[in-house]
């Protein structure tokens, strides 16, 4: 696991993530890694929807659950794609430029993130 610890704060840091977040981290700072026993394991080809779920997991600090409903992830994810693509539908918005996406979801350069839906664990 250590090259990962190395590698993803060094791959961060050369594309200005923390600089851009405003984080303070030296050239030697490693990424922790926790390791879990009991994960859910995926029983069909649908290692995306688990990534996607590990993924939410982790980005609001929650313990991964024992047992994950993939299916109604899988369901929850379509929704938010069909959202998404319905605002930019209305909006006349042909392209995903950060400008032009933003606003469907009241982003503003430099304002931050206002999240248009709530997360459901």
């Amino acid at each position: 696991m250590l090259p990962y610890q190395i590698l993803i704060p060094y791959f961060l840091q050369m594309v200005n993530f923390y600089l851009e977040k405003g984080i303070d981290k030296s050239e030697n700072d490693t990424l922790p890694i926790k390791m879990v026993d009991e994960l859910p394991q995926q029983t069909q080809c649908d290692c995306g929807a688990f990534v996607c779920v590990f993924a939410e997991y982790v980005i609001y600090g929650r313990d991964i659950s024992k047992e994950i409903d993939i299916g109604y992830f899988r369901m929850r994810y379509g929704a938010l794609l069909w959202d998404y693509g319905k605002r930019k539908l209305q909006a006349g918005i042909k392209d995903n430029t950060t400008k032009k996406v933003g606003r469907l979801f009241g982003k503003e350069k430099g304002k931050g993130c206002t999240r248009s839906s709530s997360l459901v664990l």
